[in-house]
């Protein structure tokens, strides 16, 4: 652990103040501590008008008028507990942001073409964790595809356990029109 970070893990007893010198093994998840945090702080206006994800803090409303009072409760929130944002960092009054790999307008959600030219080029499916991955990958996407559910059952199959690993053309089929 650096020097610098000894005084952000230091607590204060009734007899003494203390720092540890080692890192503590709960935060070597610090990201996920920081999310469970940070959703903390903001329990009140997250799924109402505002989402977090890690660092960033993403404040939604159809009126401005509204959305100035939500920014202004989402920095007082931040403020009372003594966190800081960095103004150059954000962006306000935006139509459009990229978030979890989605493009998020104002009346529209859509796949960012980044990783809709990954599936394209998402060769064969040779193994069982090639499969996996494909069907984790399109599991993300999901609400993006008509009847997914009833697509990928076929494609589930392959992975259950006993069950041989055969590549068919039904399974081509399948994948083609996942992609």
């Amino acid at each position: 652990m650096s020097s610098e970070s000894e005084n952000l893990i230091t607590f204060v007893t009734f007899f003494n103040v203390y720092k540890y010198r080692i890192m503590l093994f709960e935060l070597i998840n610090e990201l996920m501590f920081f999310q469970h945090y940070i959703n903390n702080v903001l329990f009140d206006c997250l799924h109402k008008f505002c989402q977090t994800y890690l660092n960033d803090i993403f404040i939604y409303s159809k009126i401005l008028k509204e959305h100035k009072t939500y920014v202004k409760e989402v920095l007082n929130k931040l403020r009372e507990v003594n966190l800081q944002i960095n103004i150059d960092k954000y962006e306000f009054k935006i139509q459009k942001i990229s978030f979890l790999e989605l493009l998020i307008f104002i009346n529209d959600l859509q796949i960012n073409s980044r990783k809709v030219n990954v599936i394209w080029s998402w060769k064969v499916l040779q193994s069982l964790i090639h499969v996996q991955i494909f069907i984790d990958f399109c599991n993300f996407y999901q609400w993006f595809i008509k009847n997914f559910s009833k697509i990928i059952q076929l494609m589930i199959k392959l992975i259950w356990k006993n069950h041989l690993f055969e590549w068919t053309k039904i399974c081509q089929m399948i994948f083609e029109e996942l992609k």
